[in-house]
């Protein structure tokens, strides 16, 4: 799993009724490592959040990285 950050680590749940097809889609984003919890109605506020949430937090560094 090289290259994977635990900054770039999401749960998302989607609300029972979502399809993408009809872009009806809502749930919850979490932030694994900030615990951060935000709800979205649509995909591009999700799509937005996690962006938002990323830049945020920045990647993780390692020592010799």
């Amino acid at each position: 799993m090289n290259g994977l950050q635990r900054t770039g680590a999401f749960v998302v749940q989607f609300k029972v009724g979502s399809d993408f097809d009809t872009g009806n889609v809502a749930g919850r984003v979490e932030h694994i490592a900030s615990g951060a919890t935000e709800y979205f109605s649509s995909v591009d506020q999700l799509l937005s959040t996690l962006a938002r949430v990323l830049k945020e937090n920045g990647p993780e560094r390692h020592d010799g990285e």
